[in-house]
């Protein structure tokens, strides 16, 4: 039963990735802002992780001392996460621990870091072309979207990424957000001024 649970998680994970994709590439793609608890969102996001977990790896959040309240589109923030952690689970061993720091200044930093099979040197300068797969996963079920997927979502959230990885040594993945979109502030001051 639990091998049919996780293929069923892997084949809705794939087909959301399609659906992000068609999302990502509409212009008219409504952003829903609200305001919500970061912790709350990775809680969530953790606890949903646990079942696609492999034999031994676990996950360990180190916290911000503060809380932290976000005004962005908490779905996509979610698809972006999940993205990350799933791909750190899913190129990282057996009895492994993967670490997710949370930090906060001007901006929220997120980095997920794995001690997985890593990205080959010449592999790196196409992680966000879409469809493209390093050698060394090509054996790891995915589409090869994941990855481009998280990109559009970023710029549509004026984040970013960066990813800092050698083969067979692991990946650490650095997601920075404003805590505020900026479309936000655009609809306060025509408020204002309105």
């Amino acid at each position: 039963a639990g091998t049919v649970k996780r293929l069923v998680i892997q084949m809705n994970s794939i087909l959301d990735d399609f659906i992000s994709l068609e999302k990502t590439e509409s212009e008219n793609y409504p952003l829903r802002l609200s305001k919500f608890k970061f912790y709350d969102l990775i809680n969530k996001i953790v606890n949903d992780a646990q079942v696609i977990l492999k034999e031994g790896q676990r996950i360990e959040v180190t916290p911000c001392e503060m809380p932290i309240e976000v005004w962005q589109d908490k779905k996509v923030v979610e698809i972006i996460v999940n993205n990350i952690l799933y791909n750190a689970i899913k190129y990282s061993p057996i009895h492994c621990v993967i670490k997710i720091k949370i930090r906060r200044n001007d901006l929220l930093k997120i980095s997920v870091e794995d001690p997985g099979i890593g990205i080959p040197k010449e592999a790196q300068k196409h992680i966000f072309d879409r469809f493209f797969r390093a050698n060394n996963a090509l054996t790891i079920q995915g589409t090869g979207i994941g990855l481009n997927t998280v990109k559009r979502y970023l710029d549509q959230l004026n984040g970013s990424i960066e990813i800092k990885s050698e083969e067979n040594q692991g990946t650490k993945v650095i997601l920075k957000l404003p805590l505020e979109h900026k479309k936000l502030k655009m609809q306060v001051l025509k408020y204002m001024e309105g």
